[in-house]
């Protein structure tokens, strides 16, 4: 399901467009008339880079709000906030903010290692990055979070390089069953 279209039913609280790329929705005007919104001119969330973030209603944007003006405006603080409000697993947000901050730090070695182990994960209008040690608990926490039985039907997917996988979602032994494959598929041998 589009991130767009899983907003509009309701089920995101917030949706980030950025004007101008390939995945550019053709709904933004619909968009900018119905939903509170802020953009790069009150918040430079993306290095100057234009953008929309919309919201479900008042409440979540105040909400965004607040917790956007209470940060001192690094990229970690940024990220999380971003991740959180998009409905990101808080797992994936931490893994995310903490891969970069292997980068910025100059550790190209822990950069690479975490890059290794990233993979993918897209569900309900969310597409995000996930250790992939971390999957069958970000799994979980989607599927609490968005018990969607259209989001269920549409289907989860990870990506693990250019291949994308769908994830059998039907019981919790299918989902560790099928983490125990994708820690083989990319290398890392379970504890």
């Amino acid at each position: 399901m589009r991130t767009v279209k899983a907003f509009l039913k309701g089920y995101k609280p917030a949706f980030l467009e950025i004007p101008g790329t390939e995945f550019t929705t053709k709904k933004l005007d619909l968009l900018l008339v119905n939903y509170p919104y802020v953009d790069e001119k009150q918040y430079d969330v993306l290095n100057g880079n234009r953008f929309y973030l919309f919201f479900q209603d008042e409440v979540i944007l105040e909400q965004f709000q607040e917790k956007i003006n209470s940060i001192s405006f690094t990229k970690e603080e940024i990220d999380r906030v971003l991740g959180t409000i998009l409905g990101f697993p808080p797992k994936a947000i931490n893994f995310y903010v903490q891969m970069w901050k292997e980068k910025i730090r100059g550790n190209l070695k822990g950069f690479e290692q975490m890059q290794n182990r990233k993979i993918g994960i897209i569900y309900c209008g969310c597409c995000f990055v996930s250790d992939v040690t971390d999957f069958q608990e970000n799994v979980l926490w989607l599927l609490e979070k968005y018990p969607y039985e259209e989001a269920k039907l549409d289907g989860m997917f990870i990506r693990i390089g250019d291949e994308r996988i769908q994830v059998p979602i039907g019981d919790i032994r299918q989902i560790r069953d099928f983490h125990e494959y994708i820690m083989h598929h990319v290398g890392v041998v379970p504890a």
